[in-house]
């Protein structure tokens, strides 16, 4: 009998926090369907870019680079955040907010936003390390 009371207890441990059960969308998803996702929040991959009006997310390395901005969401980031993340500038970042399909960033350059943001995660693809001498990424041996 003491075990139906201790079910629910225990549902309740090994349940995964809401964030960790948000299914990932892709940037393409976004951009292609922004009323689809329009209010909602979403969970998805890209490249960043953190800097004085140009806080992005990009949908990879050289459109980061060539600044294509009809493959990029704005970041609407409060300056303490911006000040955090400013290291993964050029990196792959996880990201989760709400999408705003009509915040088009500064100068309305960007295909919508990111706002409200929770989840702000960067890393780098496997096979890649930092060269802490020079800065250049490197393969792994």
């Amino acid at each position: 009998m003491r075990i139906h009371f201790l079910l629910p207890l225990l549902s309740l441990l090994f349940t995964a926090p809401a964030w960790a059960q948000r299914p990932t969308v892709s940037l393409i998803q976004l951009i292609a369907n922004p009323e689809k996702f329009d209010g909602q929040v979403v969970r998805f991959h890209g490249v960043a870019n953190i800097e004085f009006e140009g806080n992005a997310v990009f949908l990879s390395k050289d459109h980061r680079r060539n600044m294509v901005t009809s493959c990029a969401l704005w970041l609407d980031l409060s300056e303490e955040l911006q000040k955090e993340r400013e290291w993964t500038s050029g990196r792959y970042v996880l990201l989760e907010g709400t999408f705003d399909k009509d915040d088009r960033g500064h100068m309305g350059l960007f295909m919508g936003a990111l706002t409200d943001i929770k989840l702000f995660i960067g890393h780098e693809p496997e096979g890649k390390k930092k060269n802490e001498e020079d800065g250049k990424e490197d393969k792994e041996r």
